[in-house]
């Protein structure tokens, strides 16, 4: 992978909704896409794949479409840059190559935590009248935060046993200040 001299052309994001119109017409309406490409340049980040990998759980070619779609529309990986504090630096990371790689190195990397994301991401869900049971979820999210503040203590000390690199202390040291 490597990031890829920009063209100049406004970026398209597009989310699973869109990329499934795209699915329909790519085939029925190829200078319509076309036309597009010529006008802008498309570009997807981890929310996109995480809504590819919701939107394959129960058939895998579902999301293996909305993949090779992407490469077919040329699409660039983007992601917030942060700086040696953490902070966003209001830059953003391209990156071209292989979706499919992008997407399993997403997977590989950002599914380990879905235990305490999962839970907290169902709020959104009660707002909208998803969520059957109150207690439960509640319960359930307070687990995750206790899960999750756990794991934090324990990479803190995997940390301070390696001194590897300069950000770790600066990172243990935010921590330590925010307990």
């Amino acid at each position: 992978m490597s990031e890829p001299k920009y063209s100049g052309k406004p970026l398209a994001y597009l989310d699973q909704n869109i990329l499934d119109g795209f699915l329909c017409c790519i085939e029925t309406e190829p200078d319509l896409v076309q036309g597009f490409l010529e006008r802008v340049q498309v570009v997807y980040s981890n929310i996109t794949l995480q809504e590819i990998y919701r939107a394959g759980i129960k058939d895998s070619k579902y999301s293996d479409d909305f993949l090779v779609l992407l490469d077919q529309l040329s699409a660039i990986y983007i992601e917030a840059k942060i700086n040696e504090k953490f902070e966003f630096t209001g830059q953003m990371r391209l990156l071209s190559g292989s979706v499919k790689e992008i997407y399993e190195k997403y997977i590989n990397e950002s599914l380990k935590y879905d235990e305490f994301i999962n839970p907290l991401q169902k709020s959104i869900f009660a707002m909208y009248g998803g969520i059957q049971d109150y207690e439960s979820m509640a319960d359930s999210q307070i687990n995750a935060q206790y899960a999750l503040l756990e794991f934090l203590e324990q990479q803190i000390n995997i940390l301070q046993n390696e001194k590897k690199h300069p950000l770790y202390d600066l990172f243990i040291k935010q921590k330590r200040f925010l307990s």
